[in-house]
């Protein structure tokens, strides 16, 4: 029986340290979506343009998300 316990203990351990890790790195990645919000003055130059690409690139470049989609690609 001891072994057992043993074993749990160690599964237990790595149980919680992997999920607690994992918050963590999705956080810092959800802060980066916010920064278009520093963009917001852009947006309301370029309205049209947004619902023409989703919001998606024009956030980064609006007038460029206009003449070319295939600017969607070098986004991403």
């Amino acid at each position: 029986s001891q072994s057992n316990n043993s074993t749990m203990m160690k599964v237990q351990k790595k149980q919680p340290t992997t999920t607690q890790v994992a918050p963590p790195k999705l956080i810092p990645l959800r802060p980066v979506i916010p920064k278009p919000s520093s963009i917001t003055p852009n947006r309301p130059l370029v309205p049209p343009i947004i619902d023409r690409n989703n919001n998606s690139v024009t956030s980064l470049k609006p007038k460029i998300s206009t003449t070319k989609n295939s600017s969607v690609i070098v986004l991403d």
